[in-house]
Parts: C-alpha cells; structure tokens; sequence
C-alpha cells in the first residue's frame, strides 16, 4: 500500500498537484498518529480527525481529475475505517482497565484471606500446644520435647535434667478445675 500512495504522488508530481497531495498525506498520517496514540478516548480523537479529513475528502471529491476523486473515495474509506478502529480500541481499552482493577481486587482479597488462614493457623497452633487455663505448653508438646532431648543425650549430643517442681496451693486448681486440668 505505501508503493500505491508513491506512485500516486509520483503521478500527482507529474500533474504539477504533488504539493497539494503531500499536505493532505501528510494530515492523513498526522490523523493515523492520533488514532494510535489516542486509544482511551475515542470522542476526542474524532474530534480532532474528523474535520481536517472530511473537509480533504471534500475537496478531493470535488476535484476536478479522476485521480483526486479515487483518492478522496479511499480517503473516506480509510476514515470510515478509523472511525470504526476508534471505537473498537476505546472498547478494548476500558476492557483492559476494568480487567486490570478486577485482577487488583482480586488480588488484594487473596492476599486478606492468605492473611486471615495464616493468623488462623497460628491461633490452631498456639491452642494445640498451650493450656488454656495457664497459657502454658501443654503436656503433649512437653512430653515431645522431653523426648527430643533424651534421644539427643543418648546419641551423646548433650545431657538432659529433669526437675519437678512441687507449688503450693496447686491443690487448689485440682479441686476447682478437676484433675485433668491441674
């Protein structure tokens, strides 16, 4: 397409209307940058393009050779085409930011929820591991750990000591709590 519109300004040079044709590829491409350029909103951008290139089409139509009039039919084509492209790339942008805001969303909700199972955890952890009266380790995580450090001591990695320790008043948490939680 680029070698039709040289031969078209090659033949236009000719006629001695090379220089009227250049200015108007030349609008024609300054109205295709700001279509690119310009994908989010479609109502400025036709702003912009639609009169410079409706009052070329019109000339171009009522030009007195064949060859402008078959270049203003391409021309209003061309920005019929633009027109159309317009509104597919306003689409597909307002697309990509509402799918973008909704990944962000998302992803922020991800990230609570991770944030919630992790303190969840935590609490399950802590509640298995603690008495609830005391906040102390519980015998199962003693009983683990008392294990861990005789094996150590019995492969020769250490020594173990144990030492009971009797408090007073503890009679009274039996008898109160009952026996399982003394």
């Amino acid at each position: 397409s680029g070698l039709c519109w040289a031969l078209v300004l090659a033949l236009a040079a000719q006629a001695g209307h090379a220089y009227n044709l250049a200015v108007g590829l030349t609008f024609c491409g300054i109205n295709a940058g700001s279509m690119i350029q310009s994908t989010a909103d479609r109502r400025t951008t036709l702003a912009f393009v639609l009169p410079n290139s409706v009052i070329f089409i019109l000339i171009l139509l009522t030009g007195e050779t064949g060859q402008s009039q078959i270049i203003g039919v391409n021309l209003l084509l061309l920005t019929s085409l633009m027109v159309r492209a317009s509104r597919r790339a306003e689409r597909d942008y307002v697309r990509a930011a509402r799918l973008r805001h909704e990944a962000a969303h998302l992803a922020d909700s991800l990230r609570q929820a991770n944030i919630a199972a992790t303190q969840a955890m935590q609490q399950l952890e802590h509640a298995a591991s603690h008495d609830p009266l005391t906040g102390l380790v519980n015998r199962a995580v003693y009983q683990t750990r008392l294990a861990e450090l005789m094996a150590r001591a019995g492969s020769g990695d250490g020594e173990v000591s144990v030492l009971l320790i009797d408090l007073d008043g503890f009679k009274g948490i039996n008898d109160t709590y009952g026996h399982a939680a003394g």
